[in-house]
């Protein structure tokens, strides 16, 4: 299964690592495996505001998005890469 990245994290910088994972409910965000950070939307990420964990921003369980999950909500555009599952230690 592809895993889909919105580019370079905004804390370590360089890693190419803000993945695109879904909550339990479908709804779409960025998570990077290097530095353990998650955003609940794009404004998040690019504001840096909100520095949270993977349990804070998806409390219920997530999965890595679908390209179908990742297109309906608009988030599209954000993709800058895609990587197999097996190179991301994804918890």
């Amino acid at each position: 299964m592809p895993v889909f990245s919105a580019g370079d994290c905004a804390v370590c910088l360089d890693t190419g690592a803000q993945l695109l994972l879904a909550r339990t409910d479908g709804s779409v965000f960025l998570y990077c495996p290097m530095c353990g950070t998650a955003w609940g939307s794009r404004e998040d990420a690019k504001r840096l505001t909100t520095i949270e964990k993977i349990k804070e921003v998806a409390p219920s369980g997530f999965h890595i998005a679908t390209e179908a999950e990742i297109k309906a909500q608009g988030w599209w555009r954000s993709v800058v890469d895609e990587f197999e599952e097996s190179v991301w230690g994804i918890p």
